[in-house]
Protein backbone atom coordinates (compact mmCIF):
# COMPACT_ATOMS: atom_id res chain seq x y z
CA UNK A 1 0.00 0.00 0.00
CA UNK A 2 1.39 3.34 -0.84
CA UNK A 3 0.39 5.21 2.45
CA UNK A 4 1.29 8.73 0.76
CA UNK A 5 -2.04 7.59 -1.35
CA UNK A 6 -4.38 7.21 1.82
CA UNK A 7 -3.19 9.43 4.79
CA UNK A 8 -4.95 12.82 4.63
CA UNK A 9 -2.87 15.91 3.76
CA UNK A 10 1.01 16.22 5.22
CA UNK A 11 1.91 12.79 6.22
CA UNK A 12 4.39 13.65 8.89
CA UNK A 13 1.31 16.00 10.26
CA UNK A 14 -1.39 13.24 10.32
CA UNK A 15 1.68 11.11 12.11
CA UNK A 16 1.80 13.63 14.72
CA UNK A 17 -1.56 14.25 15.11
CA UNK A 18 -2.48 10.76 15.66
CA UNK A 19 0.18 10.29 18.11
CA UNK A 20 -1.40 12.76 20.93
CA UNK A 21 -3.51 11.73 23.71
CA UNK A 22 -7.05 11.65 23.00
CA UNK A 23 -7.13 11.06 19.39
CA UNK A 24 -8.84 8.14 18.40
CA UNK A 25 -7.91 5.90 15.42
CA UNK A 26 -9.38 5.91 11.94
CA UNK A 27 -10.09 4.50 8.73
CA UNK A 28 -6.31 4.61 7.82
CA UNK A 29 -5.62 2.95 11.01
CA UNK A 30 -7.97 0.31 10.60
CA UNK A 31 -6.69 -0.01 7.21
CA UNK A 32 -2.83 -0.41 8.55
CA UNK A 33 -4.31 -2.81 11.30
CA UNK A 34 -5.94 -4.94 8.65
CA UNK A 35 -3.20 -5.45 6.71
CA UNK A 36 -0.45 -6.07 9.56
CA UNK A 37 -2.75 -8.72 11.09
CA UNK A 38 -4.21 -9.59 7.65
CA UNK A 39 -7.59 -9.68 9.07
CA UNK A 40 -10.60 -7.86 7.88
CA UNK A 41 -12.48 -5.41 10.15
CA UNK A 42 -16.27 -5.11 9.84
CA UNK A 43 -17.25 -1.85 11.24
CA UNK A 44 -21.08 -1.59 12.43
CA UNK A 45 -21.84 2.13 13.20
CA UNK A 46 -25.08 4.31 14.40
CA UNK A 47 -24.71 6.72 11.21
CA UNK A 48 -26.14 6.58 8.52
CA UNK A 49 -24.19 4.46 6.04
CA UNK A 50 -24.68 1.68 8.31
CA UNK A 51 -21.36 -0.41 8.20
CA UNK A 52 -18.01 -0.51 6.07
CA UNK A 53 -15.95 -3.52 5.58
CA UNK A 54 -12.11 -3.14 5.64
CA UNK A 55 -9.83 -5.49 3.38
CA UNK A 56 -6.13 -6.07 3.14
CA UNK A 57 -5.10 -4.10 0.26
CA UNK A 58 -8.72 -3.71 -0.33
CA UNK A 59 -8.77 -6.64 -1.77
CA UNK A 60 -11.58 -9.20 -2.02
CA UNK A 61 -10.66 -12.32 0.05
CA UNK A 62 -13.13 -13.11 1.77
CA UNK A 63 -11.38 -16.58 3.94
CA UNK A 64 -9.76 -14.29 6.16
CA UNK A 65 -10.65 -13.52 9.70
CA UNK A 66 -12.97 -11.20 10.41
CA UNK A 67 -13.23 -8.67 14.07
CA UNK A 68 -16.64 -6.88 14.28
CA UNK A 69 -16.24 -3.22 15.54
CA UNK A 70 -18.98 -0.89 16.48
CA UNK A 71 -19.29 2.97 16.21
CA UNK A 72 -21.66 5.20 18.13
CA UNK A 73 -21.88 8.67 16.13
CA UNK A 74 -20.73 11.96 18.60
CA UNK A 75 -23.74 12.88 20.77
CA UNK A 76 -25.40 9.14 20.24
CA UNK A 77 -23.61 7.46 22.99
Amino acid sequence: TRWSEIIPGNTEEYLMHMGEAGVFGDQVTLRAISELYRIQILVVSSLQDGSTLIRPDGGNVLDLPIIVLGHLAEGEG
